[in-house]
């Protein structure tokens, strides 16, 4: 068996695709900018496909995989699954999924080293012109996976220390100064920044919430994020000249993980303009848009939040 990279002409595998999402415009919304990849068996026949998005910050998500029927049940999905696995692991650190709430295909997941991320209410019916039924159950929520792709050797995760406040302090004006800069004006990044400059509201959080920041090898801050014990994750922020490299994805997962371990069912967090691609493509959903006080100035930013998984 061959697993080949489809650059053009994708749409003659259309038959196949439609085994793993039935509607063809759905198809259409993620196919072009995705990787199509087909598995042939040895006679050249065309027997399993799949499409991978680049998601952007170490994140890549696996849109559509099929296995013709008479392959099924045979290990051809999971060996293909385990090609895009390594594959990606090149570039990206995390492997996103979505799929129904089915006995049969969450266990396939689950059995190839993904664990539950996220559910997005309501995705088949609101998205589908006709309902979706896979093996007798009527698909309503979509249910997303995930699956770390590497350790990410640049990126080490720990407890903040009061040692680190300066750098910290730093970190978070620089960054507004820069990469905000996308999507605010330099009045309001300035503002923003300023909100910084207060010391003593800076160990004032630093003993109030739980705070964890990444280093790189050399013990260099890269970024940090703090929460609250109810859930409200006040901060998440990454150096300026290490975007792209998962920390945030990194920093916003150990931050979920310890909700769970703490009981706390819920997040939420007002989201810049900047961030809110990044925390929706993460599973969190807008409950309103508002203007927020930075400290002389309003600036528009979006309270979000995410249930999460028992």
């Amino acid at each position: 068996m061959t697993i080949e990279f489809i650059a053009h002409d994708k749409k003659r595998f259309l038959p196949l695709l439609l085994l793993a999402d039935e509607q063809e415009s759905m198809i259409d919304r993620y196919l072009e900018r995705g990787d199509l990849y087909v598995m042939r068996d040895d006679d050249g026949t065309p027997i399993a496909v799949a499409v991978v998005t680049l998601e952007g910050e170490g994140v890549c998500e696996l849109k559509n995989l099929a296995v013709k029927p008479e392959a099924q049940r045979q290990g051809i999905g999971s060996r293909l699954l385990g090609y895009l696995c390594r594959h990606y692991s090149k570039s990206c650190r995390t492997l996103l999924v979505g799929t129904g709430d089915t006995p049969q295909t969450t266990s396939f997941y689950r059995q190839n080293g993904f664990t539950y991320s996220h559910a997005v209410p309501d995705f088949f019916t609101a998205n589908y012109d006709h309902p979706i039924i896979e093996n007798g159950i009527l698909l309503r929520d979509m249910l997303y996976f995930c699956k770390p792709l590497a350790s990410p050797t640049s990126c080490i995760l720990r407890p903040a220390m009061p040692e680190d406040l300066p750098a910290i302090r730093n970190l978070f004006r620089d960054t507004i100064l820069t990469v905000n800069l996308r999507d605010y004006t330099p009045e309001e990044v300035a503002d923003w920044a300023s909100c910084g400059d207060d010391i003593a509201r800076w160990h004032t959080l630093f003993s109030t919430l739980h705070f964890l920041v990444a280093v790189d090898s050399a013990g260099n801050l890269t970024g940090y994020a703090s929460l609250r014990d109810d859930g409200y994750l006040h901060s998440l922020f990454v150096h300026k000249d290490h975007h792209g490299e998962g920390i945030a994805t990194a920093l916003l997962s150990a931050m979920e993980d310890y909700a769970r371990r703490h009981g706390i069912p819920e997040i939420t967090s007002e989201v810049s303009l900047t961030a809110r691609p990044f925390f929706e493509r993460r599973g969190y959903q807008v409950m309103k848009a508002q203007k927020a006080r930075a400290r002389h100035l309003y600036l528009t930013n979006f309270v979000m939040s995410k249930s999460l998984h028992p």
